[in-house]
């Protein structure tokens, strides 16, 4: 069996060269399984230009669910940016 990691928010991680903030984290339980709801933003600095997300939520099963949600939204932010859409709501 393996342990498990508390994370107390709010705590700033860094995914692929952008700054992530866990806002809050909130186990709950759906049909059985524990998910945890974690409210987040994103600020990425491109070209010396700082951008920030609002606050958003993200339906998890663990940490490793986080990590690749996380970079998918990065990715995504970094997309709206260089697209020039960046007033647009991200997910």
């Amino acid at each position: 069996m393996g342990y498990s990691r508390f994370i107390y928010p709010p705590l700033d991680v860094d995914i692929d060269g952008c700054s992530v903030t866990l806002v809050n984290i909130k186990r709950v339980e759906f049909l059985g399984k524990t998910r945890y709801i974690v409210s987040c933003k994103i600020t990425c600095t491109i070209n010396g230009k700082q951008y920030t997300t609002r606050i958003f939520p993200l339906d998890v099963l663990d940490n490793n669910d986080l990590i690749n949600q996380l970079k998918k939204e990065v990715n995504l932010f970094k997309l709206f940016i260089y697209s020039g859409r960046v007033g647009e709501v991200v997910s």
